[in-house]
């Protein structure tokens, strides 16, 4: 939500407050309470180790995995004597909290979608018009401790293949006299005019409703489930042109990231690894009789079959993929099929390369906190 059209925001919130006045006046005129829009906001995130974080490019530098083979979502809440959130987490929510409440801010945190590192953070913002400032203030706040824990925050909205997104979200109510006089209605905070543009919405159709008041929420409810980024006809141009220019260096970053990792890494990886599985065969067949030998050597040549396959794929995926980069516009259509072919050998090759010989940190490091 970065280039908050914040001047519009607030004059919507205005427009709904006084489309609800008038139509209290209207229908419900022994109300004699003012109305007031509230929003509770909603960010999700995952927590993992700033030398683990840093030892990946691709989180480094395209702020999510374009390689991990993912083991169970489950494992960590299923580990006995493993706790619900990590202890160094708990040291970072005890920060976070301290700060926010310094500057007047209400955060509270919650559990993710079942991985202890996936967290949430939620703002109360009582004047919903402030609620650009404090989201950005609270941002300020959650990334601010990470040194001192020696954690990091991420907020891509997938840095996990395979595991639950993150999102951001807003809870949307009205209160009367201090007193909550509807349910939140929460939607997802896709895009930047996600919000100013369900409060148009709702300030129209305010003002046009003629059924009861409970009608009227539900009615909004149903709207705010069909929300989707096409809210973003409500940010002017010039933002809307900063953002596709910033969808395009994203996927030039994960290009090369990709490339680089794997020429750098997956390819030494699996040759250094054939070249062991070639080296026990020859000692296999120094020490053992011929018919002896090749029983216990057909795994040991199938597994040097298969990365050395692997080995040539790669290469090739990536000339395909740079070549689909630098070539004119339908090209670039095939990237993200490269890009996924490029995953999936080179999460195979995590799975059968000596742990020793892979570098990187797998996602059973990036998950784990002390």
């Amino acid at each position: 939500m970065a280039h908050f059209p914040v001047e519009k925001h607030a004059d919507s919130v205005v427009a709904v407050e006084q489309a609800l006045h008038q139509w209290m006046e209207q229908h419900e005129p022994e109300f004699e309470n003012s109305v007031q829009l509230v929003y509770r906001l909603e960010i999700e995130f995952y927590l993992t180790d700033r030398f683990m974080y840093q030892s990946r490019p691709d989180l480094l530098l395209c702020g999510r995995t374009l390689q991990g083979l993912s083991p169970s979502k489950h494992l960590y809440p299923h580990t006995p004597g493993y706790p619900l959130i990590p202890y160094s987490a708990e040291a970072f929510i005890a920060e976070v909290q301290e700060t926010a409440e310094e500057e007047g801010m209400i955060i509270t945190f919650s559990g993710g979608k079942g991985v202890p590192t996936q967290l949430a953070v939620i703002l109360d913002v009582d004047n919903a018009a402030n609620a650009p400032k404090e989201r950005q203030n609270l941002l300020k706040i959650l990334l601010s401790p990470e040194d001192d824990q020696g954690i990091k925050v991420l907020l891509h909205p997938r840095p996990f293949a395979g595991f639950p997104a993150s999102a951001q979200y807003c809870h949307w109510s009205l209160m009367a006299d201090g007193a909550p006089l509807t349910t939140p209605i929460r939607f997802p905070l896709e895009c930047t005019g996600t919000l100013l543009h369900f409060n148009r919405l709702a300030a129209e159709f305010i003002q046009e409703h003629t059924g009861t008041f409970n009608q009227m929420i539900v009615s909004l409810a149903e709207t705010a489930a069909t929300l989707h980024c096409a809210a973003s006809k409500d940010v002017p141009a010039e933002v809307q042109t900063y953002r596709e220019q910033e969808n395009v260096m994203q996927l030039e970053r994960e290009v090369h990231v990709l490339s680089q990792m794997t020429i750098n890494h997956f390819v030494p990886a699996a040759v250094r690894h054939q070249n062991l599985l070639l080296k026990n065969i020859q000692g296999l067949k120094e020490a053992f009789p011929e018919e002896t030998f090749k029983e216990l050597a057909s795994t040991q040549f199938k597994a040097v079959e298969i990365t050395a396959r692997y080995v040539n794929e790669l290469r090739n995926l990536v000339h395909q993929l740079l070549d689909a980069w630098n070539g004119p516009k339908t090209t670039k259509e095939e990237i993200p099929a490269l890009m996924e072919e490029i995953r999936k050998r080179a999460d195979h090759l995590e799975m059968i390369v000596d742990h020793s010989l892979w570098q990187l940190p797998k996602y059973k490091d990036l998950f784990y906190l002390r």
